[in-house]
């Protein structure tokens, strides 16, 4: 019977592969430098290189796709060695801490670029395409389409149309983007600008900005949203289109109901009506991540109640709360929100008895530990010590349950017992 010859690696082709098999990513991976942070820049300055510093932590979804994806590209990699002196920044090492008191970067990951003499040149914060990041890092070595270079020109009067539609949104990818500067680039439109697609979108990614808002009601970006929107539901998803519309409404609203504008307050709330469908409304970025949410179910209702609320007539207010829980009264979650609210912003002992009174039925209908948070924070603001230790342990209890962090609630917990403790009485026990 005939054997296979079985095949017989030779002694160099042995220790090259094995060298291949221990080093799968050595050539083919931005080079983080083993070098303390203070000694960057005189390595930068031997190698005439610039400076990348790239600020993660462990654990960041972001960070981790970066290092998967743009981090391991052999195009990137080989331009980046060649052109960079990098270094990673863990923000949550004690070393990575240290340094990042000097930049204060928030958003992970960021990417920072200096010259060897330690001067900003450029800035990227997020998740980008080995493409994206190639271009990102080709810019640095420019002289005019750096965002420092922007920011001098910006400084130095610049403020044309072209000119500030680039600088946003370069701020936007170094997470430093302002309400100023997107005023800035729509006062330059004239009305038929708003139609130009580039417009519309603009108008629509920065209508709001993390949870701010940026084009309030009265302005003219925002009067193209709502009187046009036609064409902004054919670029986007029209619910989301709504979701702007309520969201800077419901600003426009809270602001008048401090202010007590009545007349505003009516005219607001017309244009909110539509919008009233008893759904809630989670705001989506433009790459469709859910960043906010208005959770208010009853928008007209409950902007009511608000505006009484704030108001010095009490019987109309306690006539508009009446409406108001008899509406929700059957909804968990509406209820809870209610209770948690009048918890958070009242003092006055008859309405936080009345939250408390809805906090109960919340965890009736629903005892999930969102609603037993609430019911024992209201108990300890009115100084039902011993219950709110019950109520606080069973809160603990359903948090461990569902992995939810309940740290606020130990805390609080803790106080109840030490302050039950010294009202005790040898007839007020546990028992």
């Amino acid at each position: 019977m005939h054997t296979p010859r079985k095949e017989i690696l030779d002694p160099l082709g042995l220790i090259l592969m094995l060298f291949i098999l221990a080093n799968p990513a050595q050539a083919q991976s931005v080079n983080f430098r083993d070098v303390a942070y203070d000694q960057m820049f005189p390595t930068a300055q031997d190698e005439q290189k610039a400076v990348m510093l790239y600020f993660h932590f462990d654990g960041c979804g972001a960070c981790v796709k970066m290092e998967q994806t743009a981090f391991v590209d052999p195009t990137v990699a080989d331009w980046w060695n060649e052109h960079f002196v990098s270094l990673d920044v863990n923000t949550r090492s004690t070393d990575g801490a240290e340094v990042n008191k000097h930049y204060g970067v928030q958003m992970h990951p960021t990417f920072l670029f200096l010259d060897a003499e330690g001067n900003e040149l450029h800035k990227i914060a997020g998740v980008y395409s080995p493409e994206e990041f190639l271009t990102q890092g080709k810019l640095v070595l420019s002289e005019s389409n750096t965002l420092s270079a922007f920011h001098k020109k910006y400084e130095n009067g610049e403020r044309s149309g072209d000119f500030l539609l680039t600088y946003c949104y370069m701020l936007r990818d170094a997470d430093e983007l302002d309400t100023l500067r997107v005023n800035d680039y729509l006062r330059t439109l004239q009305a038929g600008d708003y139609f130009k697609e580039k417009n519309k979108r603009f108008v629509y990614e920065y209508c709001l900005h993390h949870f701010e808002v940026y084009t309030p009601y009265g302005s003219a970006a925002f009067a193209h949203l709502l009187e046009h929107r036609e064409g902004y539901d054919e670029l986007f998803a029209p619910d989301q289109v709504s979701t702007r519309i309520v969201w800077i409404l419901n600003s426009a609203i809270y602001q008048a109901i401090q202010r007590q504008d009545r007349g505003e307050f009516e005219k607001l709330v017309v244009l909110l009506e539509p919008y009233d469908t008893g759904e809630s409304y989670a705001l989506k970025e433009i790459d469709n991540r859910i960043t906010g949410m208005i959770s208010e179910r009853h928008l007209v209702a409950g902007a009511h109640l608000a505006y009484y609320e704030f108001s010095a007539d009490e019987k109309t207010y306690q006539k508009v709360r009446k409406n108001y829980l008899k509406l929700i009264w059957n909804d968990a979650s509406d209820l809870n929100l209610f209770a948690r609210g009048t918890c958070e912003h009242s003092i006055v002992e008859e309405r936080l008895k009345l939250a408390l009174k809805c906090a109960n039925r919340a965890v009736k209908l629903s005892p999930e530990f969102a609603h037993l948070d609430t019911q024992t924070w209201l108990l300890f603001t009115l100084k039902d010590y011993k219950k709110a230790v019950r109520q606080g342990e069973k809160a603990i209890e359903e948090a461990k349950r569902t992995y939810q962090d309940c740290t606020e609630t130990e805390k609080l917990v803790k106080q109840a017992r030490e302050k039950f403790a010294k009202q005790r009485t040898p007839s007020n026990c546990w028992c």
